[in-house]
């Protein structure tokens, strides 16, 4: 359950490139493990277990689809500095969405926020 797991941070510095896209490699602290871990609890204890080619360990954002696949993506990266920071992203919730490959159709199903320190919480009720 979301409302179990401590929120978490992602920083995001590096780039890389699969055949037909650019990615900006997120590095996260134990929380994102944690959230993965739980949904693929749940779903399979609901009966819907996840069809993974592999466990998921990285996170990343990706910033370009390509619509042509590259030749040599190492080439292309190359030109693309490797170690530069994009900054850092406070995690505190997740959202469930429905959406297609480029995103042109994007339907937000639900939110679950993560833990809450309780005097964090009482602050925000009052």
């Amino acid at each position: 359950c979301a409302a179990d797991i401590e929120p978490f941070s992602i920083d995001f510095t590096g780039v890389t490139a699969s055949d037909n896209a650019v990615l900006v490699c997120g590095y996260y602290e134990n929380g994102l493990n944690e959230l993965r871990q739980s949904l693929r609890s749940g779903l399979s204890a609901a009966g819907l277990k996840p069809e993974e080619r592999y466990e998921t360990f990285s996170a990343h954002a990706t910033v370009a689809r390509i619509p042509e696949c590259l030749s040599d993506p190492a080439e292309f990266l190359k030109r693309v500095p490797d170690d530069r920071a994009f900054g850092r992203m406070r995690v505190d919730s997740v959202s469930l969405v429905f959406h297609n490959w480029y995103d042109s159709v994007k339907i937000t199903m639900a939110e679950f926020p993560l833990k809450t320190d309780a005097r964090q919480a009482s602050l925000t009720t009052d």
